[in-house]
């Protein structure tokens, strides 16, 4: 609200009564303010003060009903000198008061031992006691001194105190550089143990130290404030000197290309101490002698101060190797006490963590790569410990959990290398026809005698297993009786050993199997893992039924008597193109000749024109043709998809034999020269569709 300056004598006088023609004003000049008594009793009395001013807000010249008539416009406007203000409310109406501002409780974030200290006791400590502690100092702790406040500065740079406590505290620093002559102790300690901080710029970005220019410049400013021998800058006219023999004479540095770089201002003022020279030889003549050199006293007198100056800087180059190796001295010395100090900490927090069970965390190297335990110089007070504690327990315990669990797989999949070659030396021991299918330990491991039998490591597992074997066999009868039930009604008990019994899993690979070698593709590897669904295969059934019909077979034929025949066909539908054969490893033109089995599965996945199967068996000619390269590419592929049927040798996790290997074994330990599929040797059910007796490659023209 704006306020209304008013005197107290205009007051009185709007408060006088009207005189000539209602004007009010004030008394005329002729006329004198009558006396009071005080005055007629004080006839010295001194005139009356000043009429002090007032300030009166807008709502206090507004009179109410209550109070009298409000004044006129012009009144208003002739006593306040503006115009009134309106109101836009009515007298009746209620004016709520302006609510006070709640007071907000504020709490400092920072503790009160944590604020930093204000040196506001300083100006009454004397000098001698400031001055014998500086004596004490270190040259790192009287920079940081200096930059205090003002009066630590004022004493620490003072001229007298200069020579005398700075020159003591360097002289305290084992092997630094002696102190050069043009330059005072502060700045020579600046450039020993001060910040690395441009002495252009000010920025930290990784100044170099010139020591033979005693200062410190990034490398923008170097490229700036240093010049070389190819400046722009022009020697004067009678110069008899070039610009790299003032480089030599100046103290320089050796930057990209050891080219030599000076001082742009101590080069500037060389060149002005020269055209003093020559302005002061101005009338002397100059000659040239043999090698086109000026000689005369302008000349002479231009390399005297050539040698000046290069006699001030004769000893620069060794100074500054000198001070290089004491910088970097002092920076190995540095950089291991900061090793010092990280590995006394991390030695503290390693004993901490040991104590709550982290060891073996600790040792897998967590603490190599984390910057709380890498980087940091700190001492470990407890208040770290407990931040430290809080952040990473949780998790080094997630880690130790799961190293737990990683040591418990580890030593259960030892335990099941142990169940594995308990399980084939109980097989070997068995007859041949009683060996289950795939002999493996993931038979036992689905038991639970066996399966607990591995987590105790006492436990005898060759025991386990001879005991476990009836309940094996028990088992596989039953796997077998729930094969019987998939089949067709009205099948046989027999039917389930019929070549025309296939079986197909829901596992990734779209396989068929005949008869119980499902089996091999039921059993998983522990007792923790899912079976695979079995289902019947009525498609590979019509394609074996369409086989027997074209091998001129009954439908009862099995599939160890189709195995023991060793039948080869020959689609018709495909095409007699080049083709790669097994046996001679070139393109022959012609078809592929397939086993029955992988008759089945070409019948199954391969999409021809004529949706009708057409398969051709071999004749006896063509039979012995593919018999002499089978045997040729099987022993080149050399799988170890090969067991023999009199004895338990391929029993195993890699007993299985190649193709010479069983053909060796059979006839140095069976005596057979000839042998026999199913009938002296087998195959595995597993390698069935990769062995080499499907890429013989049957000649044909069309």
């Amino acid at each position: 609200m704006s306020r209304t300056r008013m005197t107290v004598e205009a007051q009185c006088e709007s408060k006088r009564p009207r005189l000539d023609g209602d004007v009010v004003g004030r008394s005329r000049p002729d006329r004198q303010r009558p006396k009071t008594r005080l005055d007629a009793s004080r006839p010295n009395a001194p005139l009356p003060r000043r009429p002090r001013r007032l300030y009166i807000n807008d709502h206090d010249l507004y009179l109410g009903d209550d109070e009298g008539p409000a004044l006129s416009e012009g009144a208003f406007v002739a006593l306040t000198g503006m115009k009134r203000k309106r109101c836009t409310h009515t007298q009746t109406e209620f004016i709520e008061p302006p609510q006070k501002r709640a007071r907000r409780k504020w709490t400092p974030s920072t503790p009160m031992y944590q604020r930093p200290r204000h040196f506001r006791l300083l100006p009454y400590v004397p000098d001698v006691c400031l001055l014998e502690i500086f004596a004490y100092l270190a040259p790192e702790d009287l920079l940081a001194c200096t930059r205090v406040c003002k009066r630590f500065r004022g004493l620490l740079l003072t001229k007298d105190l200069a020579q005398s406590l700075w020159s003591m505290s360097l002289k305290c620093v084992t092997a630094a550089p002696p102190l050069p002559k043009d330059v005072s102790e502060p700045v020579w300690a600046n450039l020993l143990f001060g910040d690395p901080i441009c002495y252009c710029c000010g920025s930290r970005a990784l100044p170099i130290t010139l020591w033979s220019m005693r200062r410190r410049l990034c490398r923008s400013c170097a490229g700036q404030q240093l010049v070389g021998a190819d400046m722009k800058a022009a020697l004067p006219a009678r110069s008899s000197l070039t610009a790299l023999e003032i480089i030599d004479a100046l103290p320089h540095v050796y930057g990209l290309a050891s080219v030599p770089l000076c001082d742009k201002n101590q080069f500037s003022a060389f060149v002005k101490d020269q055209q003093r020279i020559i302005e002061q030889y101005r009338f002397s003549e100059d000659e040239y002698d043999s090698d086109d050199h000026l000689i005369g006293p302008c000349a002479e007198a231009q390399h005297e101060l050539l040698r000046r100056r290069k006699a001030a800087c004769t000893n620069s180059e060794e100074f500054d190797s000198l001070c290089q190796q004491w910088d970097l001295r002092r920076q190995r010395q540095y950089e291991d006490r900061q090793r010092e100090l990280q590995e006394t900490r991390r030695n503290a927090i390693v004993s901490r963590f040991t104590a709550l069970g982290c060891e073996k965390e600790i040792e897998l190297g967590y603490f190599t790569c984390h910057p709380d335990f890498r980087a940091s110089t700190r001492p470990l007070t407890e208040e770290a410990w407990t931040i430290m504690r809080a952040k990473h327990e949780p998790l080094l315990a997630s880690r130790k959990a799961a190293r737990l669990e990683s040591e418990a797989r580890r030593r259960r999949d030892e335990r099941l290398h142990h169940l594995e070659d308990a399980c084939i030396r109980q097989w070997k021991l068995l007859p041949p026809p009683d060996v289950p299918y795939m002999p493996s330990h993931r038979h036992a491991a689905e038991f639970e005698t066996v399966a607990d039998a591995l987590d105790e490591r006492d436990a005898d597992l060759d025991e386990v297993v001879r005991k476990a074997v009836p309940e094996i066999y028990a088992t596989i009868a039953e796997k077998k009786a729930y094969l019987s039930s998939l089949l067709p009604k009205g099948t046989t008990e027999d039917a389930l050993e019929r070549a025309s019994t296939a079986f197909s899993t829901s596992s990734a690979f779209s396989q068929s199997y005949f008869g119980p070698e499902v089996l091999a593709a039921v059993y998983s590897t522990s007792k923790y893992r899912a079976m695979p669904r079995v289902e019947f295969n009525v498609s590979a059934r019509e394609m074996v039924l369409y086989l027997l019909k074209t091998a001129c077979l009954e439908e009862c034929t099995t599939r160890m008597e189709m195995d023991r025949l060793d039948l080869r066909f020959v689609c018709m539908r495909c095409r007699a193109d080049r083709r790669l054969d097994a046996g001679t490893g070139h393109d022959v033109q012609g078809r592929f000749a397939l086993s029955w089995r992988f008759a089945v599965e070409h019948l199954l996945h391969t999409t021809h024109s004529e949706k009708t199967p057409h398969m051709r068996l071999v004749d006896v000619d063509e039979r012995a043709y593919i018999t002499q390269h089978e045997s040729v590419a099987n022993g080149r592929v050399e799988y170890h998809a090969y067991g023999c049927k009199h004895c338990n040798a391929h029993v195993g996790k890699e007993m299985w034999m190649t193709w010479p290997q069983i053909h060796e074994h059979l006839l140095v330990d069976h005596s057979i020269n000839a042998p026999r599929v199913e009938v002296d040797w087998t195959v595995h059910p597993r390698m069935r569709s990769l062995l080499a007796v499907n890429t013989v490659v049957l000649p044909m023209d069309a």
